[in-house]
């Protein structure tokens, strides 16, 4: 069963989570949702500090809008500018 969650976050961490999605043809929901798969089974693995897992949670984000951003530049220049 699907609940809403409501998340607070920075406006460009936002803006840059959706052009990432889009690019990556993801709902922001299905983004989310498989970032906190992926370090909870990790942190599994690893360890249960809440704060390590919120910690590697940033770190993910922040590596992979910086991996993508060229991609979505690029994406975004094709799609305004051509």
């Amino acid at each position: 069963m699907k609940k809403k969650l409501t998340l607070r976050l920075e406006d460009s961490v936002i803006d840059q989570a959706k052009e990432y999605a889009q690019f990556n043809d993801l709902s922001l929901s299905q983004l989310t949702e498989s970032l906190f798969l992926e370090q909870l089974s990790f942190s599994s693995k690893s360890s249960n500090n809440p704060k390590s897992v919120v910690s590697r949670y940033a770190n993910l984000l922040g590596r992979l809008i910086a991996d993508e951003k060229t991609e979505i530049e690029d994406y975004l220049i094709n799609k305004h500018l051509k």
